[in-house]
């Protein structure tokens, strides 16, 4: 084989472990943080196809901060403008931002989304969306399922998300719902990065 030829391969193979590596290996955080701000600046005209949400309100970006550092800057939607976030540490020094956002618009029509993100510096831009739970949901004429949630730490390292089911009503008004024993309210779990 001639030199340029294995220095190229070995090159790919480099490339190839690096980016095997961006998924399993761990970053130790000295201080992660989340911050809200608009995704639109003040005074800049508002431009639907360039700021990607349908209005103004509705633009957010979740800075990612480490020590003061920006780790990344993950930009979204939420309607009506209402959106949380916050940052986790596991115990393996993985570090997390879970961002809660509403979708949808209308009367009784508003959906809302729980989305968890991995922070990983130096992976294209700073993070990778893991998964989306919805978290609340319009159920009937003047229902609202949600689902409340507590973080936690998995004993193996990665998080682990505990959700509850609850029905709420609109108003007194609102006739309540009867138990579907097909669905229980129990808790239910999704772990986030634990080892196999």
């Amino acid at each position: 084989m001639k030199p340029v030829g294995k220095r190229l391969q070995l090159a790919c193979v480099a490339i190839l472990y690096a980016a095997l590596a961006v998924g399993t290996t761990s970053s130790a955080f000295a201080k992660l943080e989340v911050q809200i701000e608009s995704g639109v600046k003040p005074g800049e005209e508002w431009i639907t196809a360039k700021n990607w949400c349908q209005f103004a309100e509705d633009a957010f970006i979740a800075r990612v901060t480490d020590g003061g550092q920006v780790l990344a800057s993950i930009e979204y939607c939420a309607t009506y403008g209402k959106s949380d976030a916050q940052a986790f540490t596991d115990k393996n020094g993985r570090g997390y931002v879970l961002i809660e956002r509403n979708t949808e618009r209308g009367t009784h029509a508003i959906f809302h989304d729980l989305e968890v993100y991995r922070i990983v510096p130096g992976y294209y831009d700073g993070y990778d969306k893991i998964v989306v739970v919805p978290v609340e949901e319009p159920a009937g004429p003047c229902h609202e399922v949600r689902y409340a949630y507590e973080v936690g730490d998995s004993p193996s390292g990665g998080l682990k998300l505990s959700f509850t089911r609850q029905v709420h009503r609109d108003s007194e008004d609102c006739p309540a719902m009867p138990d579907n024993p097909l669905r229980p309210d129990k808790a239910r779990v999704i772990v986030i990065d634990a080892p196999e």
